[in-house]
């Protein structure tokens, strides 16, 4: 469930869906772009809906992952699952492939493309120049203005009792496929 200032309130309910519909599972994620002044306005109120939909995962026994802050500031429980928001390993094993071919550095809807499949092939794109730009600007304090404050949450492993998925792959709105090595395992 992706979280917007219309909607936030509904995530309990949304997990009771989900257990009712037997889901395996609720990702609560929250939309990027605009200056996220809703989320700082709503803080508490996003981080009690955030408690009320732990305590019902909780009781009706589903996963539920929830971000670790909001707009930078931490959310107070525990319960978050960790998010990108200190730092990003996720460009580095993935690539996002948007329905008319752009590739992109992450499932987060990243405005940042590396190229295109259609004019390239994916070793090209992810050895070009606009992925290494990436690369350098998040090995910087600059980072992507898109990245600041990153809502992405991590994948837990097994040793944290969910399984983890493969460790590359490339996401295809839906489906994924192996990905190519890293730039930096190149």
């Amino acid at each position: 469930m992706t979280l917007v200032e219309s909607n936030f309130r509904q995530l309990p309910e949304m997990v009771r869906f989900a257990a009712r519909h037997r889901v395996g599972g609720v990702i609560a994620n929250m939309v990027k772009g605009g200056d996220g002044s809703w989320k700082v306005r709503h803080h508490d109120e996003l981080a009690a809906a955030f408690r009320a939909s732990h305590q019902e995962a909780n009781r009706l026994g589903m996963l539920l992952l929830l971000p670790d802050q909001i707009e930078g500031r931490p959310v107070p429980e525990d319960f978050g699952t960790e998010s990108n928001d200190r730092g990003c390993p996720t460009y580095l094993v993935e690539a996002f492939v948007r329905y008319n071919g752009d590739v992109c550095p992450c499932n987060m809807m990243n405005p940042y493309t590396y190229g295109n499949l259609r004019r390239n092939t994916m070793d090209e794109i992810l050895r070009g120049v606009l992925s290494r730009l990436f690369d350098y600007l998040m090995a910087s304090e600059a980072k992507h203005p898109y990245c600041r404050h990153c809502y992405f949450l991590r994948r837990r492993t097994l040793e944290d009792g969910v399984a983890a998925p493969r460790a590359q792959e490339v996401f295809f709105a839906g489906s994924s496929s192996p990905r190519l090595p890293s730039l930096r395992e190149m």
